[in-house]
């Protein structure tokens, strides 16, 4: 099936280290307390996860601790047809600078084109924000 997709990419600086920000993926009950959700979240590649009360789920593709996570994720969405999945990379990378500091970067590939407004709200309200309240909270 041929759908129209969009790539949602963004970046923040958050003032920690990258294991601190990894966990908050990789973590169930980390990643639920960012979210105010329930999070299922396995350790292992070709591990299952489920995140948003089971509203979005997927499997790891890719592990690296402290680097790099590679997901498929699927939304249980009306724009999202059937079998759809889309790919979710976040990347944590050491900033040099005296204090700890961690740039992560998300890029979430194959967004049907109809929920990309809403999935791109969704990463800065539920994950962006919580990551920065958490972390940053010394900035202005």
């Amino acid at each position: 099936m041929d759908i129209k997709t969009k790539t949602y990419r963004e970046s923040v600086v958050l003032n920690t280290g990258p294991h601190q920000v990894y966990e908050m993926f990789m973590d169930s009950a980390r990643h639920s307390e960012m979210t105010s959700s329930q999070a299922r979240i396995s350790r292992d590649a070709d591990g299952r996860f489920t995140v948003w009360d089971g509203d979005i789920h997927g499997k790891n593709l890719t592990l690296i601790p402290d680097k790099k996570i590679v997901q498929l994720w699927r939304a249980e969405g009306s724009a999202w047809p059937e079998g759809h999945f889309s790919t979710v990379t976040f990347t944590f990378e050491q900033i040099k600078k005296g204090a700890a500091g961690t740039k992560l970067t998300i890029t979430h590939k194959d967004i049907p084109e109809e929920d990309f407004e809403n999935v791109e709200q969704g990463w800065r309200d539920y994950y962006l924000q919580p990551l920065k309240e958490k972390f940053n909270k010394s900035q202005i």
